[in-house]
């Protein structure tokens, strides 16, 4: 049995505000990162969460417990693709000491959160997983050996289950990259 003292009450915490594409506070409480890189080798390779801007370079982690395996750049925005695609130019440079090797980017573009955070349309990479075909423009990650640099577009489209055909007027300004559940965000609408 819980028991719940109804005559007390705290004044509840302060919710965060979203303007545009960012937090009021983005960063990471002092020491919550530390705490985390200690936890598990996991999190000692993710990159510091500050929020990067287009044309920053991040680093992707593959699985835990494992090196950055690739470098990522976005060098524009995203523009339409065919309709019901949207493509990002991107620039990536192999890490990896093995190859050559076939790389993949796993990232989401998404709209804006709206005041609470909430964000209402996200698309997924259009890749070898993805059921629909890549347009012949797509960045080709095949046979890439270390130091290795490419650039062309990487596609994006909704998820059949999301149950649109066409992607929303609202433009989509955030690409996440990083792995599943543990992404970061790339504000594409701003840039150093």
């Amino acid at each position: 049995m819980i028991l719940v003292d109804l005559n007390r009450s705290v004044a509840p915490a302060p919710r965060a505000r979203f303007d545009g594409c960012r937090p009021d506070n983005p960063a990471l409480p002092d020491n919550v990162l530390d705490a985390l890189k200690e936890g598990d080798g996991f999190w000692s390779n993710l990159p510091d969460p500050t929020p990067a801007l287009l044309g920053d370079t991040v680093s992707i982690v593959e699985e835990d417990d494992a090196p950055p395996f690739l470098d990522l750049i976005a060098l524009g925005v995203p523009e339409s693709g065919d309709g019901i695609s949207l493509r990002v130019p991107v620039r990536v440079v192999a890490r990896l000491d093995s190859g050559p090797r076939d790389y993949y980017v796993d990232a989401w573009l998404s709209t804006a959160p709206d005041s609470f955070g909430r964000i209402h349309h996200v698309a997924t990479t259009l890749d070898r997983f993805s059921n629909s075909p890549t347009p012949g423009d797509s960045l080709d990650l095949k046979g890439m050996v270390m130091g290795e640099v490419r650039e062309g577009f990487l596609y994006f489209a909704r998820d059949d289950h999301q149950g649109d055909t066409e992607m929303p007027d609202e433009p989509f300004t955030i690409l996440w990259y990083g792995p599943d559940r543990l992404e970061l965000p790339m504000d594409l609408s701003v840039s150093r």
